[in-house]
């Protein structure tokens, strides 16, 4: 049966590597991203598709706010109160770009140097049965 919606999430704050998705077996999937975090002092964050990066950063500033909107896969807020949805850069929303999976393709992301205060990360997409 195919899958469409959030496939996958993670709530994980702590320093390492969380896996978020892993595509099924029997699965295809075509995917966005879509993550809001808030960073603690000289957090590090990165995001990969199967292996591949797709972004890293530098030490984060303590207190800020990082997410996803349509045109930007990170958005670098002062605040978690920037984020107010008045306008497309300040509303959170799953990236443009599709990453297409296979079975057991897995999506994750890195924290590094130091825990999140907080995060909220989503693949979004549809599943599908490949035969």
């Amino acid at each position: 049966m195919d899958v469409m919606g959030v496939l996958g999430e993670s709530a994980v704050v702590t320093q390492g590597t969380i896996t978020a998705y892993t595509t099924p077996a029997g699965k295809s999937a075509r995917i966005r991203l879509q993550y809001r975090l808030v960073a603690a002092a000289n957090s590090t964050f990165r995001v990969l598709v199967n292996g591949c990066e797709i972004f890293r950063t530098a030490a984060l500033t303590v207190s800020h706010c990082i997410f996803t909107t349509n045109a930007l896969v990170f958005n670098d807020a002062a605040t978690e109160a920037t984020v107010t949805g008045v306008t497309l850069a300040l509303t959170v929303a799953p990236f443009q770009t599709e990453f297409f999976l296979n079975e057991n393709d897995t999506v994750q992301y890195v924290i590094g140097t130091a825990d999140l205060t907080s995060i909220n990360f989503q693949v979004v997409g549809v599943a599908l049965d490949i035969a």
